[in-house]
């Protein structure tokens, strides 16, 4: 039977950030998530300066091929019904 020191319950960013932070500190890990992994949904596909230096510290943004990426220059929020409000980013 393998033993763990931490059980990380849920692979969203926290939980990955958390399982990151652990392991780095030689403790041995496990991430628990009960969903089919890659998700499928508009949210979350984006990160805002601050959610990338945050990956930066995690030494997570290495592993990204950034000639998949591209800046966001603006966000628009649409409801059902068709209204929105959107906004222009600095």
């Amino acid at each position: 039977m393998r033993r763990y020191d931490v059980a990380v319950v849920g692979g969203g960013p926290a939980g990955l950030a958390v399982a990151i932070h652990t392991t780095v500190r030689g403790l041995n890990t496990v991430v628990l998530e009960r969903a089919t992994l890659p998700a499928d949904k508009a949210c979350g596909e984006g990160l805002m300066p601050s959610g990338l230096a945050a990956l930066e510290r995690l030494g997570a943004l290495a592993h990204l091929d950034r000639a998949e990426c591209s800046p966001f220059v603006g966000i628009r929020y649409v409801q059902e019904d068709g209204s929105m409000a959107e906004g222009l980013l600095p």
